[in-house]
C-alpha cells in the first residue's frame, strides 16, 4: 500500500470528519499494521502539519465521543419519560365513596373515600386516613376486600383493647373509632 502525504490526507483546509467515515476511522485499528494508509511528510510539508493534523484528528474524535454519550444518556432519559408516560395514561386512579360496610353488622357515621388505582395486573383500594390497603383482580373486588379489611381490624383491634396496641395500630384504630359505629 502506498503512503499517502499529510496534505492530501487531510487536505489544506478539510477536518477528519469530512474526509473519512467513522467506521472508516475506529475501523482500521482493527487492520493488521501494515496494512493501514499511514500518512508521510512530504516535500514541503513540515511536522507542524503533522501536529496540526493530529489536534484536528483528536478534536474530531472528542466530539464524537460528546456526542454519543449526549445521544446515550438522551435516549435513557425518553425511554424513562415514555414508560412514566404510560404509567400516567394507563393509571387510573380513582376516588370511591364508602358509605356501608354491608353484610357486617357494622355501619359508617359517614362515607369515607378509598384511592383505587391499578398496580400491574391487580387493583389497590387504601383508606389513607388509616392507613389500610387492600387488593384485588377488578377494583370492586378490591373495594370489596378493603371493607373487609377495615371491619376485620377494627374487631381485633378492639379486641384486644387500646393499651396492648402499638403506636400504629393505636392510630389507626381511633380513626376507625371515629368512623365505626357497631351494632352487635
Amino acid at each position: 500500500m502506498q503512503p499517502i502525504g499529510l496534505r492530501s490526507w487531510l487536505g489544506k483546509e478539510q477536518s477528519f470528519s469530512r474526509e473519512f467515515e467513522p467506521d472508516m476511522i475506529f475501523g482500521a485499528a482493527c487492520l493488521p499494521r501494515h496494512q493501514l494508509m499511514q500518512p508521510t511528510l512530504g516535500i514541503g510539508e513540515s511536522s507542524d502539519d503533522l501536529v496540526e493534523a493530529m489536534r484536528v484528528f483528536a478534536q474530531d474524535v472528542s466530539a464524537r465521543v460528546d456526542t454519543d454519550f449526549r445521544i446515550s444518556v438522551l435516549e435513557k432519559v425518553v425511554l424513562e419519560l415514555r414508560h412514566v408516560v404510560n404509567e400516567l395514561t394507563t393509571a387510573q386512579t380513582i376516588q370511591v365513596p364508602i358509605t356501608s360496610l354491608a353484610p357486617e353488622p357494622y355501619t359508617l357515621k359517614h362515607p369515607i373515600i378509598a384511592i383505587v388505582q391499578p398496580d400491574w395486573d391487580q387493583f389497590i383500594a387504601t383508606f389513607f386516613d388509616a392507613n389500610i390497603t387492600a387488593s384485588g383482580d377488578t377494583q370492586n373486588e378490591a373495594l370489596d376486600n378493603l371493607k373487609a379489611v377495615l371491619v376485620s381490624a377494627f374487631r381485633r383491634f378492639r379486641q384486644l383493647g387500646e393499651d396492648r396496641l402499638g403506636p400504629g395500630p393505636r392510630k389507626q384504630y381511633a380513626v376507625l373509632k371515629s368512623l365505626i359505629l357497631c351494632q352487635e
